[in-house]
């Protein structure tokens, strides 16, 4: 018997045991001409490997967004506080605050330069 007659008759197996509703143990004995048992009872102590791993990347992904602020924020305030220490030879000086130190970190050099036009001009 070829691997597609095999799969066809899993599969027609299958949606006969099912029903109405669903049962994995049944979904599972169906299957298994078609896939080996160790490669059943392998994936069913996987799973909570699978779900730690879920949890943590979530965990990561969420927490990402404000670790990054922080540390561009801090890269900012460094660049100003360096332009602060060049500019006080000329008699420039600026106040750095935290959005304007979020402004030169998220936005780089171009956030930098934005940020002394407007202590000039603003």
């Amino acid at each position: 018997m070829d691997f597609l007659q095999e799969v066809a008759d899993a599969a027609g197996r299958l949606s006969d045991n099912l029903g109405d509703s669903v049962d994995v143990q049944q979904a599972i004995s169906s299957l298994e001409g078609l896939i080996p048992s160790e490669l059943i009872n392998g994936m069913q102590e996987f799973w909570p490997l699978l779900l730690v791993l879920f949890i943590l990347f979530f965990v990561v992904e969420l927490f990402e967004l404000p670790l990054k602020l922080i540390w561009n924020g801090l890269i900012g305030a460094g660049t100003l506080f360096v332009i602060n220490l060049i500019g006080s030879l000329v008699g420039f000086t600026m106040k750095i605050t935290i959005w304007k130190a979020l402004v030169a970190g998220v936005l780089g050099i171009p956030g930098t330069i934005a940020v002394i036009i407007y202590e000039i001009f603003g």
